[in-house]
């Protein structure tokens, strides 16, 4: 493990030993018919003020989860029965069957977004957020780490929290095996077989790369 990045930031009092530093062909697109007007609001969440640090991290937020443009995004339809094989001979004929990403999922981290750079949602976003504020406010010494990044946002969130407080003397630390999830273990894990998942598996590259688009990728 190696860290990616310098001036960043867990509040805990000792710094953390580890890491820290897809794009999928487009084919034509049929779209399913909108979902109810409901289930297709942008899920936001307050804003605190209008200063322009709290305006940055806002933005950041959105960006990172994806839910600055969700209603562009569409995830593919996985139908079971006889529906099933009308989107096979759909996808054979080099079409997808898609819908609208599911906004309020994304809001409260349980989809799995095909580009954001975080799974974890809106909310836990924010509570991170809080956590860190809280930390750089009681001035409690100590880096800040994330264990099991994917693709780097949550870290990424925290590394621009301490820019947006011009905090220079604290390190974020990304720990991950960057290969994915191993297999299952242990008794109670049996029928996780989330190391099938190739999604998961992210590449230091990427997470480096991720953290230069949004500039914050120390040397």
């Amino acid at each position: 493990m190696s860290p990616l990045s310098s001036a960043s930031a867990m509040s805990s009092g000792s710094t953390a030993p580890s890491s820290h530093r897809r794009e999928s062909a487009s084919v034509p697109s049929w779209s399913a018919p909108p979902w109810p007007e409901p289930l297709r609001r942008v899920a936001t969440v307050v804003r605190v003020s209008h200063d322009a640090k709290d305006l940055y991290l806002d933005l950041i937020e959105q960006v990172l989860t994806g839910s600055l443009f969700l209603e562009q995004e569409v995830v593919d339809i996985r139908p079971r029965g006889w529906e099933r094989l009308v989107a096979r001979a759909i996808n054979r004929r080099g079409y997808r069957v898609v819908r609208p990403a599911p906004v309020a999922l994304r809001a409260e981290g349980r989809d799995c977004p095909p580009t954001a750079e975080t799974m974890i949602g809106l909310k836990r976003l924010r509570n991170i957020r809080e956590c860190v504020e809280c930390v750089l406010a009681d001035d409690i010494p100590g880096d800040l780490i994330e264990a099991g990044v994917w693709r780097g946002g949550a870290s990424i969130y925290m590394r621009a929290i301490l820019a947006a407080h011009r905090v220079s003397n604290r390190e974020v630390w990304l720990a991950d095996s960057f290969q994915g999830l191993p297999p299952p273990r242990l008794p109670q894990d049996e029928g996780l077989n989330l190391h099938t998942l190739p999604e998961l598996a992210v590449g230091q590259d990427v997470v480096s790369k991720n953290f230069e688009r949004y500039g914050l990728l120390d040397d």
